[in-house]
């Protein structure tokens, strides 16, 4: 894992991906992210590229993630940083580790 430039670019024709925004915003900045995508899914985004707001539905997100080649998240954050601040965090395949069906249901 790893933080970088907040720059993302598709290159290849026909890939999917899931602007994904969580939070809650009855929390106030809590929903930003939930804020974010639902302005984001107002604009002409490029094809193949769809904003939702997932708020507090997770298991929603985690339902619609394997049919999307790049997910993106947007969230609020504890970081230490000043209010605002927008981070990138890279996660990798090799950053999760497996989960076996019998770990995943308990």
């Amino acid at each position: 894992m790893r933080e970088s430039s907040c720059r993302f670019e598709v290159k290849k024709r026909g890939t999917r991906v899931l602007i994904a925004g969580i939070g809650n915003r009855l929390m106030g900045d809590d929903g930003v992210g939930s804020i974010a995508a639902e302005e984001l899914a107002k604009l002409d985004l490029p094809e193949g590229v769809e904003a939702i707001d997932y708020g507090t539905a997770l298991m929603s997100l985690l339902h619609d993630m394997p049919d999307y080649d790049v997910v993106i998240i947007i969230d609020a954050m504890k970081s230490g940083g000043r209010p605002g601040e927008v981070r990138l965090i890279e996660v990798t395949p090799e950053d999760v580790a497996p989960v076996g069906r019998e770990e995943a249901v308990s």
